[in-house]
């Protein structure tokens, strides 16, 4: 009885203060876990997935499973990769704002606590925001928690294929819509040129089902990088000369990292061809000038 000073040993050990959480009202569960600084379930759920496949599916030797004794929880949290709990921490919490229909201001002050908790900078933050917006446009990934499920994509995975063109202006379409409510957000987050790119190359790991990307099925729209660059351009969430800085750093690298500087040609020869013209309008209005 904690009001007499006695507390559960078993739950505090020999010297703890404290009870254990037994709340199920939904507004206290959001709480906790908005401010805890443990794993989410789906976290958990992924890792030892991830851990029981690499064991080969649980059909483990007599002698591994003598190991077992070994094992401790501390040696799964091991597993985690920091980035990879911050990109979920920057999903979930934007999410949460989706969900709970948080204005710019509210979602801007959530994220940015978050930036500061985790001494992160406002490029990172970015980043997995528009992956997380990316990603609304197609089935929810494992490491999604449930209650954010249902803002995903509901239909079939198989009538995904962007490479069919009505498909391909379907998720176009969608990501515009969103880009479109949360594009101010981005802005706020990408402070400069160098950002910008950053971003374009977290986009490239996410259309390859890389790094803390590798549960996300972003390989999706992976044919549609050229006309997300232009979505992002026309958005003003990506300035043309982050996106030109960005194409000239691919340029020097290895075939296989240029992938998408490939795709997305067509739209930097568009770009090219708008300054080639801008250029020789700003050529006649002056030699107009000169006349006059």
């Amino acid at each position: 009885d904690a009001r007499g000073g006695a507390w559960d040993v078993a739950l505090v050990g020999q010297s703890g203060k404290g009870l254990a959480w037994t709340s199920k009202n939904s507004e206290m569960k959001r709480e906790w876990r908005r401010y805890s600084i443990a794993p989410t379930f789906a976290q958990l759920e992924a890792i030892s997935s991830d851990t029981f496949d690499a064991r080969g599916n649980g059909m483990d030797s007599n002698e591994d499973e003598s190991d077992d004794s070994n094992d401790s929880d501390s040696d799964i949290m091991d597993n985690f990769d920091p980035e990879e709990v911050f990109h979920s921490e920057v999903r979930e919490t934007f999410l949460r704002c989706v969900k709970e229909r948080f204005d710019q201001t509210n979602a801007l002050i959530e994220l940015n606590a978050l930036k500061i908790a985790e001494d992160r900078t406002f490029a990172d933050c970015a980043r997995f925001i528009f992956t997380t917006i990316v990603g609304l446009c197609f089935p929810a990934a494992k490491t999604v928690s449930k209650e954010y499920k249902d803002l995903y994509y509901q239909g079939p995975q198989e009538s995904l294929d962007v490479t069919d063109k009505s498909v391909r202006n379907k998720f176009l379409s969608h990501l515009k819509s969103l880009l479109n409510e949360w594009g101010n957000l981005l802005q706020r987050f990408l402070k400069n040129e160098d950002d910008q790119v950053e971003l374009l190359l977290t986009f490239e790991e996410y259309c390859s089902d890389e790094g803390v990307f590798h549960a996300e099925k972003g390989s999706m729209c992976a044919d549609a990088f050229c006309q997300v660059l232009q979505l992002l351009y026309d958005s003003d969430v990506v300035s043309e000369e982050a996106i030109l800085a960005w194409a000239e750093e691919k340029q020097s690298a290895e075939a296989e990292d240029r992938v998408f500087l490939d795709k997305a040609k067509p739209f930097l020869a568009w770009l090219e061809e708008a300054d080639s013209d801008e250029y020789e309008s700003d050529e006649y209005s002056e030699e107009e000038s000169d006349e006059d």
